[in-house]
């Protein structure tokens, strides 16, 4: 299970539509609109349902029976339903809570296999902690407004869990934001020292030539002797060349 949430993971910090390449597999979920676009031949239903877990904050729970290839294109369904175009061939569950105006909010699906009503084999598809430190991540690198339902879905899931695991899963995700910023200032930092040793090397580098770009009239005593010398020395080159 975290060897699987790893590949996800490495999958959505390349693209927020993940595209797997050279596989005609394309899963997107757009949190403004909270709309499902999906472009699959012969593809793990496990796998997309993975994607948009991923994508979406919803909670998957899933039984491995359930697994089957997929062929299907459709574009900006509402999450609901293009996830009820998606497992039409399976045996599903809706979770729904209310949000704070008491409209019914989806967070989560169940995945059965086809005749089978006995939820106990479903498991998560992703780790919670997993979950937290994404929700966590994309609030850190993306305006609120863009991610309002992602956040609603993900504080309703939270909502239900325990204080214990509620805070664990919390206080693990700063933790991991901690360290992103922490890199984020040390690479900066990085740069900053770069860019000071290449001006610190330019201005060593002028100061070794300090007569370029002035005129004669602006030079000291000693620089106009130094510059006619380069010049004597220049033309003499040349008269031995010609």
């Amino acid at each position: 299970m975290r060897k699987i949430f790893v590949s996800m993971v490495i999958s959505l910090l390349l693209s927020q539509s993940v595209m797997a390449e050279g596989t005609g597999e394309r899963v997107e979920y757009n949190r403004q609109a909270d709309t499902l676009s999906l472009s699959a031949e012969q593809r793990s239903l496990k796998e997309i349902l993975g994607k948009i877990a991923i994508q979406s904050q919803l909670e998957v729970l899933f039984d491995e029976r359930a697994d089957r290839q997929v062929t299907m294109t459709f574009e900006d369904r509402p999450l609901e339903d293009g996830l009820k175009n998606l497992l039409s061939a399976s045996n599903y569950a809706f979770r729904y809570t209310k949000d704070e105006t008491g409209k019914l909010l989806l967070i989560g699906v169940h995945v059965l296999p086809e005749g089978s009503s006995d939820p106990s084999l479903a498991q998560p598809l992703l780790h919670v902690a997993g979950e937290a430190f994404m929700n966590a991540k994309h609030n850190y690198q993306m305006p609120q407004q863009e991610s309002a339902l992602f956040n609603k879905r993900w504080q309703a899931r939270l909502a239900e869990m325990s204080p214990e695991i509620q805070k664990k899963v919390t206080e693990k995700a700063q933790e991991r934001i901690a360290d992103l910023e922490a890199k984020r200032k040390a690479r900066q930092a990085r740069s900053e020292e770069k860019k000071a040793e290449r001006e610190a090397k330019r201005a060593e580098q002028s100061a070794k030539r300090p007569t370029q770009g002035k005129h004669p009239e602006e030079m000291t005593l000693e620089e106009r002797t130094a510059h006619e010398q380069r010049l004597r020395n220049v033309q003499q080159m040349l008269e031995r060349e010609y």
